[in-house]
């Protein structure tokens, strides 16, 4: 009978490599995790503006008068503020009109073509509605702020990324139509 050697194995050591899983998992969560959430939530954030933004020019078009339309669109962007999705979005208003972080325009759009005119914001036009000749329309301008959910500005490398660790601007713009066109005069 030929031997081909015989082996022994030693016995494994009950220690394993159970520290370097602390400095794996914290990396995992500084550079991964967290990262992540930050970029989930910029995303309902940025749609929480969107939202707050098209509420408030639906709001403005059902209105009867320019300045029932600026009413109605500011208390639209403000109520909507103050509701459960910017909350917990961490969304802020970037001035407009009444801090609600909107601001109401007018643009006429001239049926044979040629540029636009602009009035706003919260202005309405001086002169009365040519609707033989302009279609009209009312633009909510939103710009708020986006915080990111977990904060992260401690941490070297990242603190100065925007939507991950610094707050972001954003802004979005909707349009409606006026539905009441007569009675677009600034007040």
């Amino acid at each position: 009978m030929i031997s081909l050697g015989r082996t022994t194995s030693r016995p494994r050591k009950a220690s394993g490599n159970l520290s370097e899983f602390a400095v794996c998992l914290l990396v995992f969560f500084l550079f991964a995790l967290f990262p992540l959430i930050n970029l989930v939530m910029f995303a309902a954030s940025s749609g929480s503006a969107a939202l707050i933004t098209r509420n408030a020019a639906a709001a403005a078009a059902n209105s009867a008068t320019y300045g029932a339309a600026l009413k109605a669109c500011q208390a639209s962007a403000l109520n909507d503020l103050s509701g459960g999705f910017a909350k917990f979005a961490k969304l802020t208003a970037n001035g407009g009109g009444a801090s609600s972080g909107v601001d109401l325009y007018v643009i006429a759009t001239p049926l044979a073509g040629g540029t636009a005119q602009t009035y706003g914001p919260n202005v309405g036009p001086t002169v009365g509605a040519d609707t033989t000749n302009y279609i009209y329309e009312y633009q909510a301008r939103g710009t708020f702020t986006l915080q990111p959910f977990v904060n992260m500005s401690s941490v070297p490398l990242i603190n100065t990324v925007p939507v991950i660790g610094a707050s972001t601007p954003f802004n979005y713009n909707a349009e409606r139509a006026v539905e009441n066109p007569t009675g677009l005069t600034s007040p």
